[in-house]
């Protein structure tokens, strides 16, 4: 925070000095116009003239060695300086790095009235993308309004997580948030469609698509993405029984870190009669991670 401060009072300072850099070579350029003009001075005012001159000059030269050790300094404190960086295309492209499912593109920088006002497109690959608009209030070193402008598509899960992230005018929250829940969803799916996989010619999975004899890997893998894209749950009957396996995602409204949460759980359904196996399942998960624990399970159930 000192250092913030030291920072804006040198800026301060900086402007303060190269107008009065600018003033004094004025000055001195008018009063060699006015000596020009005058035709003849005494040696008073020639002394006067040449004392004058030193004197703004030796002036201005102070003014000026200030003002490029400043700029000197601000240079380096701009390259390898630990406070946030203005420049708002740069740090977005970096931000890209931390998350790598993430694409930021058709960056638009205006500043109108002491407001600068940031577009761009927020892209989480293969899944929504988002259009986000940020105003900052230089004045006052404030962010003054933060809009999601549009989105490509409905994320239910999202609704109230990004209204509480406007409202607060978070922006580093909501790019936070949605990034994890854009890698859980993946996660889900990825786990959703190996189930699948593995299990389509053992149990019936219900709402995934025919198997063929022609079908080659990649359109098996298409017809499971496509079945489980936005799906929470998979089930897996055999024998009249079935088991039913929902992962949830979504936010807590008094998490503070905006992570996004994820909750498993999971019933077996035998003869109109539904059993609780919520613990069982994450118990396994715990232990063997998401696909093993849920493979044993099942195939413990269902086989019993």
């Amino acid at each position: 925070m000192a250092e913030t401060e030291s920072l804006i009072d040198l800026g301060k300072r900086r402007d303060q000095l190269i107008l009065r850099r600018s003033g004094l070579a004025a000055q001195i350029e008018e009063f060699k116009n006015e000596l020009k003009v005058s035709g003849e001075q005494d040696d008073t005012s020639d002394q006067i003239r040449q004392g004058s001159s030193a004197q703004l000059e030796t002036k201005t030269s102070d003014v000026d060695d200030f003002v490029d050790k400043f700029l000197e300094r601000s240079r380096v404190l701009g390259r390898y300086g630990t406070l946030p960086s203005d420049d708002w295309p740069t740090r977005l492209k970096y931000l890209g790095r931390f998350f790598p499912l993430m694409e930021i593109s058709k960056v638009e920088e205006t500043l109108k009235d002491g407001l600068k006002q940031l577009e761009f497109c927020f892209e989480l690959k293969n899944m929504f993308s988002f259009d986000l608009a940020v105003e900052f209030d230089l004045k006052q070193e404030t962010l003054s309004r933060f809009e999601v402008v549009r989105q490509s598509l409905p994320i239910p899960e999202a609704l109230e997580f990004t209204l509480r992230c406007q409202q607060l005018g978070d922006v580093s929250g909501f790019i936070f948030g949605i990034n994890s829940y854009a890698q859980k969803r993946q996660l889900r799916l990825q786990t959703w469609c190996s189930l699948a996989e593995k299990y389509e010619d053992t149990f019936d999975l219900g709402k995934i698509g025919s198997k063929t004899s022609q079908e080659s890997p990649d359109v098996a893998l298409l017809r499971r993405i496509v079945a489980y894209q936005q799906s929470d749950s998979i089930s897996f009957t055999h024998a009249e029984k079935t088991v039913l396996i929902m992962w949830k995602l979504g936010w807590g409204l008094d998490d503070p870190t905006m992570a996004c949460a994820s909750e498993i759980t999971a019933s077996i359904i035998e003869r109109g009669r539904a059993a609780d196996v919520s613990e069982v399942v994450n118990d396994a998960v715990v232990t063997m991670g998401v696909m093993t624990g849920i493979c044993t399970v099942v195939e413990g159930l269902l086989s019993a």
